[in-house]
């Protein structure tokens, strides 16, 4: 059986979520992540701000940030209530709500074009990599952040990962995203981890299945418990083991097309 969802499917979910725990605005965290971000694209692209498109870009949190420091900006959001978000953030002009389409039809070359936390979630990675490489200046950037398969903590702790989640249709390792890069023209230049939340929704989703596992039970509760501790202890210490030996859950590649 195919696990893929089509894209109604994706709507549907993508709506649900979006209602609940996914907005950028209610996760205050999610902007410190987005200004890391940005550093390390102001530290890549050295020849001074130009065009930047986030495809998925959510509320627009990132973007606000990239135009706020003088960049000329534009995203695309399959949701539409996270899109009329970021239109009021951002402008009417500035976001488009859609998907794989209205990435195809932008006549538009852009400087940088990113997907951060976001090809986990599609159903043919590839096929947006090769289109949104179509759509990037000669010596221009994509920027990626992907979940890590590679990571230290999904090793040890297994199906109790807390990126294995409905909504995570893929996952990557520097091999993957190297094949992504040398199929669609582009150089993989680096990579590196991403100090990422650690007590995420996945984590106590994992804790939530574990209490309900034993419900019924007169040990739930002290199961669920040590659950709680082991699992915690566990993510601190693989946290700070993942991200010294590049092992951590998530993280970023830089592919550049190009030049002429």
């Amino acid at each position: 059986m195919n696990p893929r969802l089509s894209r109604e499917g994706l709507n549907q979910l993508y709506g649900n979520l979006y209602k609940t725990v996914y907005y950028d605005d209610k996760r205050r965290h999610k902007e410190f992540q987005y200004q890391d971000y940005f550093k390390k694209l102001k530290h890549l692209k050295k020849d001074g701000p130009g065009k930047l498109l986030d495809f998925g870009c959510n509320t627009g949190v990132f973007l606000k940030i990239a135009q706020d420091n003088c960049w000329d900006v534009m995203g695309i959001e399959l949701s539409y209530q996270a899109s009329q978000i970021a239109k009021k953030r951002l402008g009417n002009d500035r976001i488009i709500t859609g998907a794989i389409d209205e990435l195809k039809n932008l006549d538009i070359q852009f400087d940088i074009i990113s997907f951060l936390n976001v090809l986990e979630h599609l159903p043919d990675p590839n096929l947006y990599i090769k289109i949104a490489s179509r759509k990037l200046s000669p010596g221009g950037l994509l920027f990626i952040v992907v979940p890590n398969y590679d990571s230290i903590r999904r090793i040890l702790i297994g199906e109790n990962w807390s990126l294995i989640l409905l909504e995570h249709i893929n996952y990557f390792t520097r091999d993957s995203v190297a094949y992504l890069a040398s199929n669609n023209g582009l150089i993989l230049k680096q990579g590196g981890p991403i100090d990422y939340e650690i007590f995420n929704r996945g984590f106590f989703e994992k804790i939530k299945k574990m209490f309900r596992k034993n419900e019924g039970s007169s040990y739930s509760f002290s199961y669920g418990r040590d659950a709680l501790i082991k699992l915690a202890f566990l993510a601190l210490i693989t946290d700070f083991a993942g991200l010294a030996i590049n092992r951590g859950d998530f993280i970023y590649y830089v592919m550049a097309k190009k030049s002429l």
